[in-house]
Parts: C-alpha cells; sequence; structure tokens
C-alpha cells in the first residue's frame, strides 16, 4: 500500500496492491478518515485502475479531456 498527498486540494491517494470490491474501499476510507480527520478527501486505487503517469508542465487540451474522463469514470470527483 502506497499514500500520497496532495497538498494544494487537500486530497490523499492511497494505491493498494490488489483487487477490491467497493465495501473494501469504503473501509479504507473510513479508516484513513479516523487517522487523518474528516478534511481531507480519500480517493482509493486499486489494481483495476491502469497505472497513473506523472505529467509535468502544462497538459494539452486533449490529455485535459482525457483526465477529466478518467476522473468521471472512476468516481474520483466525488
Amino acid at each position: 500500500m502506497k499514500s500520497y498527498y496532495i497538498e494544494s486540494i487537500n486530497q490523499r491517494i492511497i494505491h493498494v496492491n490488489g483487487i477490491l470490491d467497493q465495501r473494501q474501499k469504503n473501509a479504507i476510507i473510513k479508516m484513513w478518515h479516523k487517522q487523518i480527520g474528516a478534511t481531507d478527501k480519500v480517493v482509493v486505487l486499486d489494481n483495476t485502475i491502469a497505472p497513473l503517469e506523472v505529467i509535468s508542465g502544462k497538459l494539452t487540451w486533449m490529455q485535459r479531456r482525457l483526465l477529466r474522463r478518467l476522473i468521471r469514470r472512476h468516481g474520483l470527483n466525488k
């Protein structure tokens, strides 16, 4: 398990090796909220989601469009 914190948007990303169902993801989110406080947003990623690629610099129009679609599709905008 790895944890990342994005300070600018106050969000934590938890990456778990393996495949989780939604109940397990919700349990992890609940556990993290107890540990770090309810002010942080927590997202749990597992092996069903492709590895994330770090894009530095400015995003092209197409990259921004693709990123928005991925975020919506996987429910990361909650």
